[in-house]
């Protein structure tokens, strides 16, 4: 039983390449979110693997996607080092890129908001960022704010940034923060723990659109995502799986 298994573990790396299409080019498809519906699970049934795996099954050989966490600042690194790869559900604002010329862009895949979130004992109604002042607002550490931003630089909001969502929503929890603001991709995954404790703007920040980035050094790419993306808008597995903003 032991040399068996021992020979299964030695073989382990062959079988698993011969599932790997031939001659298949490896396409990263980065993520650095650390929360659902964006993150990596370790089951591998988050949308970002679905995806993945559903792009690697249509480009019937021709590139095999593969999924990776990666910290944003990373990202950025690869991107200005010339890395190729692809980086899942972001928008080209967040990467200075409204125009669209630094990297070639996909259709929107997930329409998305931002949404201010408040103890539940001092609700917090927005209506604009001037509805923040003089209160703690807690950030996420690279993310740009409008409007909240300009505030905070006059001294008239105080931000406190943590490294995820998920950080934030404890620290508001525990009193520690007046106000943040998070994802509604995000809001039933993050506030599920704490609901009663927390209170959800009927107004949101923001509202944008995720596509997928690619790097210009992936020919032929964008027009296959495209008409893949269509495609899976009729995916009833995808459907469920997709966060969708409401109206």
């Amino acid at each position: 039983m032991a040399k068996f298994s021992l020979l299964f573990l030695l073989m382990l790396p062959l079988l698993l390449t011969s599932f790997m299409p031939m001659g298949a080019e490896i396409i990263p498809m980065w993520t650095y979110y650390k929360t659902l519906p964006f993150s990596l699970t370790q089951n591998k049934d988050d949308i970002t693997h679905y995806l993945a795996n559903y792009l690697s099954k249509a480009s019937k050989g021709k590139w095999l996607f593969k999924p990776v966490y990666i910290p944003r600042k990373r990202i950025e690194q690869y991107l200005l080092s010339g890395e190729k790869g692809i980086v899942a559900w972001v928008n080209p604002i967040w990467f200075k890129d409204a125009n669209e010329k630094n990297y070639n862009w996909s259709q929107v895949i997930v329409f998305d908001k931002n949404i201010i979130i408040s103890n539940a004992s001092n609700p917090i109604f927005y209506q604009s960022p001037e509805s923040l002042i003089g209160l703690r607002f807690g950030g996420v550490l690279g993310h740009n704010y409008q409007g909240i931003d300009e505030l905070v630089q006059s001294g008239r909001i105080y931000r406190e940034d943590s490294s995820s969502f998920a950080q934030n929503i404890k620290k508001l929890s525990h009193k520690r923060l007046d106000v943040t603001l998070i994802p509604e991709s995000e809001l039933s995954y993050l506030t599920n723990p704490y609901v009663d404790k927390f209170h959800i703007s009927k107004k949101e920040h923001s509202h944008y659109e995720r596509k997928l980035l690619v790097t210009k050094n992936i020919h032929n790419m964008v027009g296959f995502l495209n008409k893949k993306i269509d495609e899976l808008k009729q995916d009833l597995h995808w459907q469920g799986l997709s966060p969708k903003a409401s109206l």
